[in-house]
């Protein structure tokens, strides 16, 4: 016997693609571009409080501009991360 609602929820679970036909959808809400860049997000973050941490030198050029601007651009990067949208969704949309 076939169940009629479990006919609908594998429908759900999958979407069209051009040149596959149909695939099921990723459990994952990012695709792999998003978590490469939040890796790369974390990674300039970490490096800008490595400099800011620095030497014995407390007001130095590169403790007080350099690195908050370090990390400030590894936050932009983060953001970037999060909010982009994969192409397979924005396609659907």
């Amino acid at each position: 016997m076939n169940n009629p609602g479990t006919k609908k929820a594998a429908d759900k679970k999958k979407t069209a693609t051009a040149s596959t036909g149909f695939r099921e959808k990723s459990p994952l809400p990012f695709d792999r571009q998003n978590y490469v860049l939040m890796a790369v997000c974390f990674a300039v973050i970490v490096i800008g409080f490595m400099i800011m941490a620095g030497t014995e030198e407390i007001f130095s050029f590169s403790k007080m501009v350099i690195a908050p601007i370090i990390v400030l651009i590894g936050y932009g990067i983060g953001m970037y991360g999060i909010m982009r949208v994969p192409r397979a969704k924005a396609e659907q949309v």
